[in-house]
């Protein structure tokens, strides 16, 4: 690798909002858990849809990872009721605390250091 490729590695563009967002819905779909919306249990792609569908109609309203989390995917529109997450071990959360954690990870491992750090204790 030259000079120049190695300092380009080394202070990678930080990735935009709409990118934070949609490695968001990634970290959503590869987390096999179980999503909670209105007393119902959904699978990760059902959460994911939903999601979408909501970020979709709220459109440009929306221009951080951190709006996207407030106001489309914790809690419900139209009732005010939080969205939950049931982690592996059966315990709860709300989807706020759990797609914070993963956002934190994203930015760490975006990083200008270039370090890749596990940062968050709410895990799967």
């Amino acid at each position: 690798m030259s000079a120049r490729s190695w300092d380009a590695a080394l202070h990678a563009a930080p990735l935009s909002e709409n990118q934070k967002i949609e490695k968001l819905l990634q970290a959503v779909l590869n987390s096999d858990l179980i999503f909670i919306r209105g007393g119902e249990e959904y699978n990760a792609e059902r959460a994911v849809e939903h999601m979408r569908m909501k970020w979709d109609y709220i459109g440009d309203r929306i221009q951080t990872a951190r709006q996207f989390i407030e106001y489309v995917a914790t809690r419900s529109s139209i009732l005010g009721t939080p969205y939950y997450v049931k982690l592996n071990d059966g315990r709860r959360v709300e989807s706020a605390v759990w797609l914070k954690a993963r956002l934190a990870e994203i930015e760490q491992t975006n990083s200008a250091s270039g370090e890749n750090s596990e940062c968050c204790s709410i895990s799967e």
